[in-house]
């Protein structure tokens, strides 16, 4: 995982959302927000930031993606949809969904 610079703008508002459970991974580890932007090598509160300022439906949509790309095994594929869902709702607030660049 990067290492995420210390900035002010990116602190614990996110704490909520970032440190969320989303459930348990193949191997029946817990997992939750910040391990699953661990594991996928991206910086969870710039993340965080990104997803904050999309509209709730383009947010959970991206989330959905990165849940989809867990292993085949994942037993969160099915319900990517509604975790992700469940998983925006925590973020302290969402923008107008003009940020387009959350994920490559």
């Amino acid at each position: 995982m990067k290492r995420r610079a210390v900035n002010s703008a990116l602190g614990s508002e996110y704490d909520r959302f970032l440190f969320a459970s989303i459930g348990d991974d193949r191997d029946a580890m817990p997992l939750s927000v910040v391990s699953l932007l661990g594991r996928m090598d991206l910086d969870p509160w710039e993340e965080a930031a990104r997803l904050a300022g999309l509209s709730a439906e383009s947010a959970a949509q991206k989330l959905a993606v990165l849940l989809r790309a867990l292993p085949d095994q994942s037993p969160l594929r099915p319900d990517a949809d509604s975790v992700a869902a469940r998983l925006i709702a925590l973020l302290p607030h969402r923008g107008d969904g003009s940020g387009s660049n959350v994920f490559p």
